[in-house]
């Protein structure tokens, strides 16, 4: 389960980022990308896969095509090797 906690251009996750939970997420988030700057906090994120991945780089997409800036803060090391791993922790936008 993720919990969403949004506040003036700011969201905050706490959960797990998986294969069960990702697509509620994404759909969650499609007003998200409205113009103004978007700062994504991942310090609640407990545990993440490869689909917590795939949606951060989906993010990262959608905000490219929309021309919305987006940043990731707190970004769990669990995340970030997943990342390096599969050689696209450079395309991320992070900001610990």
């Amino acid at each position: 389960m993720i919990t969403v906690q949004r506040s003036q251009g700011s969201i905050e996750l706490t959960g797990e980022l998986n294969h069960v939970t990702v697509a509620g997420v994404l759909a969650q988030s499609a007003d998200w990308f409205a113009g103004a700057p978007l700062n994504i906090g991942l310090q609640g994120i407990t545990h993440s896969n490869s689909a917590g991945l795939a949606l951060l780089l989906e993010w990262q997409k959608i905000a490219r095509q929309k021309q919305v800036s987006i940043q990731y803060h707190n970004v769990p090391e669990q995340l970030l090797t997943i990342a390096r791993a599969y050689g696209v922790d450079q395309l991320l936008s992070v900001r610990q």
